[in-house]
């Protein structure tokens, strides 16, 4: 499936959109798609030009990495795109999201797509303290996502992806 390693040495850091495009691999594979960046586009709805209307895809970890990277592309093909965040919105295009806490699934509405990649970074020294808390913020945010998606009314397509990086051999 996933080859952090893939296309760089061993430690070395990835680019932004190399690093989106191979955390987006498992969209593609859901898609049929040998190209992530592709797969993850028709995972949410086809590429255009070509007939569909533009989508409204919520992205949570849109802060990030890839996320910065993601909305780029998003925004260029014609989306619409929604950020959840930590605490209150203070945009019209963000809504507020607590990491492991109930979402209410009313926020979804008018949403077809959620992209979860929120969770503490991994680039950091991986002390029991920071595996526990790596752990934690992928199970409570998917948890979260999860159910808020399975609870609303219109239920928007869901493409979770952990985390992305590269590591060494120890």
């Amino acid at each position: 499936m996933l080859d952090p390693g893939a296309g760089c040495a061993s430690g070395q850091r990835l680019g932004a959109r190399r690093a989106a495009a191979l955390s987006l691999r498992g969209a593609s594979a859901l898609a049929g798609s040998t190209d992530p960046w592709l797969g993850a586009y028709e995972a949410v709805g086809p590429l255009r030009p070509g007939g569909s209307m533009p989508k409204t895809i919520a992205i949570t970890g849109a802060s990030g990495l890839v996320g910065k990277a993601l909305q780029e592309a998003l925004k260029a093909r014609g989306d619409q795109v929604i950020r959840f965040r930590r605490g209150q919105a203070t945009a019209a295009d963000e809504r507020p999201w607590s990491p492991g806490e109930r979402l209410d699934p009313s926020v979804l509405d008018g949403i077809d797509a959620v992209i979860h990649l929120a969770g503490e970074p991994i680039s950091q020294r991986w002390t029991d303290a920071a595996k526990e808390r790596i752990l934690a913020s992928r199970e409570g945010g998917t948890r979260s996502i999860a159910e808020a998606v399975a609870q609303a009314a219109h239920k928007p397509t869901l493409v979770s992806t952990s985390a992305v990086d590269a590591h060494g051999a120890d």
